[in-house]
């Protein structure tokens, strides 16, 4: 057995891509706590070639009120 594989977080698609309906529901989630603890903005550092999905990224803006800022790759 591979154990540096098993341990590797990039080692799985599912830690990868998180643009299926159940990681969206996570995510909003995940925001929603940070604003009421107090948080306000965060950063998506995503690169091109991830798929983000930026109209989901104005949703969780919108749905938590916490600014995002997309960065563009380039």
């Amino acid at each position: 057995m591979n154990a540096c594989f098993m341990q590797h977080r990039y080692s799985h698609v599912n830690n990868i891509f998180l643009n299926d309906k159940e990681s969206e529901e996570a995510v909003l989630e995940s925001v929603a706590r940070f604003a009421k603890l107090g948080g306000g903005c965060l950063v998506d550092n995503s690169t091109v070639g991830l798929r983000r999905k930026t109209n989901f990224l104005r949703e969780v803006s919108q749905k938590t009120g916490v600014h995002v800022i997309a960065g563009t790759g380039v």
